[in-house]
């Protein structure tokens, strides 16, 4: 159940930004497919806008997978990704990551 939560969590993360309901996810697309999907979402942003979201669809997805395999344990979270407690304490509430 758990694996299925991630996939999904994942998959809505990834969206194009046309889809609002899970039924409109591409859950089929390859890496590939889905890194050439997002880079094509982004071709009408300017530069700027573009790379924040780039950055913030990284952020949330690095630390939506580290905290998963850290068991959320936000100590050992921290340490491994090289951030004082706090700071990634910040960039999860930024991100709307807490323990399931």
């Amino acid at each position: 159940m758990r694996e299925l939560r991630n996939v999904l969590e994942r998959a809505w993360v990834l969206r194009p930004d046309s889809a609002r309901t899970f039924s409109e996810l591409s859950l089929w697309l390859s890496d590939t497919q889905r890194s050439e999907q997002s880079s094509l979402s982004f071709s009408g942003l300017a530069f700027k806008e573009a790379k924040d979201r780039l950055v913030s669809d990284f952020e949330y997805r690095y630390l939506f997978g580290l905290m998963h395999r850290f068991d959320f344990n936000v100590t050992r979270a921290a340490e491994q990704a090289g951030l004082n407690r706090k700071t990634l304490r910040e960039l999860l509430a930024k991100h709307g990551i807490s323990k399931p």
